[in-house]
């Protein structure tokens, strides 16, 4: 059964990937005939310094990409969450929560709570929502 989106929620997850950037780095390098011949102390000085070959290498430097997951909620999971009927036991042991002080919050503030619930299950970091009409 399809169920219209009314929250979505964005996780950000511990750990993540690296991808490669779009700006490209240049090196230049030397290979001296010191390098090739084992060492600057078997050649004298001004022979190990000299250069052999030169060239130029194309770098991508890799940046982080964060790993995130999205959550869709229907309208039936936010009523839910966003009612006093959503208090679980876990709040009074975790949180401090009475049922009679969760009853007092605002809907938004009982959702907040039940979302962070679910990020704790995907082993999120932090997480943004947005409530949609």
């Amino acid at each position: 059964m399809y169920t219209e989106a009314k929250v979505l929620l964005r996780i950000e997850l511990q750990g993540g990937t690296l991808i490669r950037e779009s700006k490209i780095t240049k090196i230049e390098w030397a290979l001296t005939l010191g390098d090739v011949k084992g060492g600057s102390k078997k050649l004298p000085k001004e022979i190990a310094e000299r250069v052999v070959r030169r060239g130029r290498s194309r770098h991508h430097n890799l940046v982080p990409k964060l790993a995130i997951k999205s959550v869709c909620l229907g309208k039936e999971a936010y009523e839910f969450m966003s009612s006093p009927e959503s208090y679980e036991m876990w709040m009074l042991t975790k949180l401090h929560l009475k049922k009679k002080d969760f009853s007092k919050l605002s809907p938004e503030q009982r959702l907040k709570i039940s979302l962070t619930r679910l990020v704790e299950h995907y082993g999120g970091k932090s997480f943004t929502y947005q409530i949609l009409d």
